[in-house]
């Protein structure tokens, strides 16, 4: 999986979660068609869901706390588990746990 650390891309965020994990993050892109792209902030442990990837447009983020991976480098197989199928509401998102069970979150935006 190709990441940028200490990168972030701005202006394209179409959605965002507290997400305790990258790999939850990571999972969550996957799980929503419109992502192109996530930035993950590991200092407040939020998940931005982009809609656009590019890595030409990539602001620099001075605390390195920033991870940014475009959809085309998410491994296919993360998005596997319980969520598959989800009985969400229609402003929340269905999330992967890692014992197995899945959760629902609701949207900031």
């Amino acid at each position: 999986m190709k990441l940028f650390r200490g990168k972030m891309l701005e202006g394209s965020r179409i959605m965002n979660f507290k997400m305790p994990t990258l790999y939850q993050c990571t999972t969550l892109g996957l799980s929503i068609q419109p992502c192109m792209s996530i930035n993950f902030y590991r200092g407040q442990n939020t998940c931005d869901i982009n809609e656009k990837s590019d890595e030409g447009q990539l602001k620099t983020d001075s605390s390195g706390s920033f991870t940014y991976i475009e959809r085309k480098d998410m491994p296919k197989d993360l998005n596997n588990g319980d969520c598959e199928t989800d009985t969400c509401d229609e402003k929340e998102i269905c999330i992967d746990n890692d014992d197995d069970t899945s959760s629902c979150l609701a949207s900031e935006y």
